[in-house]
């Protein structure tokens, strides 16, 4: 994952709705690459696709007063290694998007290189909207790792409209429970180091104004969780149309 400072609007303009920036904190977003080689699917077989999106940090106050604070996954593009887009990624685009609001898609995902070097790029209708290198080399601490590897929440509003757009079936924010990308029992291979990103959009997505104005560190990690310990960690905040 490559962390960056972006502008303050585009972040608060990208987040949906009804959550919302944190208060103070620098506008830093995330583009983040996963490659889920051996993760158990829902239909018990075992996957391996690559994924590449944004995370933002954002808060919800709930209506009984507790407020949420974390980051939100948007707009994660999903793939697999062999691009035939059906080991692993069609299963979980439906399967979280379905469940806990996830705003995952198919698209097309590559991904190279070897040990510390990364090369990443996506596209979607045609158009390259991320390029990304990363360079790690410097050994570290699960301790070491910022949001949203470590922070306490993932934060979703998971939104079904009805059968004719005038509202909503189902509109809901969704949590979950994000410490264990920090946990040194399941957290290996960590290293830190520097990246850049290269970002184009399509002008109609709303994350088209996150420009990258000053990359940070890069992040690199791996971690061994189950697709059962990923489904408990996720719990239900508010029905919004209650």
């Amino acid at each position: 994952m490559l962390n960056y400072l972006t502008h303050p609007e585009a972040l608060r303009a990208a987040l949906p709705y009804p959550l919302e920036p944190i208060p103070d904190a620098e506008p830093i977003a995330t583009v983040a690459l996963g490659h889920n080689r051996n993760m158990r699917m829902f239909d018990g077989k075992y996957s391996n696709y690559v994924e590449i999106g944004f995370f933002l940090p954002c808060q919800y106050t709930s209506n009984e007063g507790k407020t949420y604070r974390g980051a939100t996954p948007i707009w994660f593009m999903m793939d697999t290694m062999n691009g035939d887009k059906t080991e692993g990624a069609e299963g979980s685009v439906v399967g979280f998007r379905e469940t806990s609001g996830w705003m995952k898609h198919i698209g097309n995902v590559r991904l190279g290189g070897t040990g510390d070097q990364l090369h990443a790029t996506c596209e979607v209708r045609g158009v390259r909207v991320v390029t990304m290198d990363m360079h790690t080399t410097e050994s570290i601490e699960a301790s070491d790792l910022p949001s949203p590897a470590a922070t306490d929440y993932w934060l979703f509003v998971k939104e079904i409209p009805n059968c004719n757009f005038s509202g909503y079936d189902v509109r809901k924010v969704i949590g979950r429970a994000a410490g264990g990308f920090s946990n040194p029992d399941v957290v290996s291979n960590l290293k830190r180091g520097t990246g850049t990103v290269h970002l184009e959009y399509l002008e109609t997505h709303p994350v088209a104004r996150l420009e990258c104005l000053e990359p940070r560190d890069a992040f690199q990690f791996t971690f061994g969780g189950t697709i059962d310990g990923s489904l408990g960690a996720y719990f239900e905040i508010d029905d919004l149309l209650k």
